[in-house]
């Protein structure tokens, strides 16, 4: 075995998930592409700061930082310098203001950018792990639960016996991205018991802050 130790290094690149109007800005790169916003750390820089000073550039925002959603390391194999993979870190932004205006011209020619919904984000051209990386940011920071409560005809209520507690619950769970009330608790019972619902009424809102949930 050789004494020699070969660091494995690779470039970072940082990307910005910025949401404007329930939308989030996205990128088309060379390859036709779509991704998050971005680009490689300067020398001296913190990638915070690399952030902030990219949203300037190509979006014409100013922001900051709210969180780190993920970072993933990333092969393309017909670039040059990231053959062997780079480090692509993305965070969760937000717009203090708009001073500046749309990158038009980038290093690899023309950009183009657009904001799309969440529902869109699926059907795009773009690497899963950018997707996954929006989705994970629009999560909302509470834990929604939505539950329906059915009655048959001689009025017995439906429940659902979780193996996880070992008790017996109303059929539900937690809100998809993207998804309202309505449609979860109708997804949701289809998915516990097999049946189609409609909604009659909202029957109650409740926290319970030591989990920060709301159900």
């Amino acid at each position: 075995m050789s004494d020699t130790y070969l660091p494995y290094v690779v470039p970072i690149s940082v990307k910005g998930i910025v949401f404007e109007n329930g939308k989030v800005w996205l990128r088309k790169n060379e390859r036709d592409e779509w991704e998050l916003p971005g680009g490689k750390l300067e020398e001296g820089e913190q990638p915070e700061e690399t952030i902030v000073r990219e949203m300037k550039e190509e979006l014409g925002f100013d922001v900051e930082v709210v969180a780190t959603v993920q970072a993933h390391l990333y092969t393309i194999k017909k670039s040059s310098d990231e053959s062997k993979g780079v480090l692509v870190v993305s965070y969760l932004c937000k717009i203090l203001g708009k001073t500046g205006d749309f990158e038009l011209d980038g290093e690899a020619g023309k950009v183009e950018f657009k904001s799309f919904a969440l529902t869109e984000i699926s059907d795009l051209n773009m690497p899963e792990f950018y997707k996954e990386a929006i989705w994970r940011a629009a999560r909302p920071q509470s834990s929604i639960g939505v539950f329906g409560i059915i009655f048959d005809e001689r009025g017995r209520v439906l429940l659902c016996h979780r193996r996880d507690y070992d008790l017996w619950n109303l059929p539900g769970g937690g809100l998809e991205v993207g998804e309202s009330p309505t449609e979860g608790v109708i997804r949701e019972v289809k998915e516990e018991s097999g049946l189609d619902v409609v909604i009659s009424r909202l029957v109650g809102i409740y926290s319970k802050p030591e989990r920060n949930d709301i159900i």
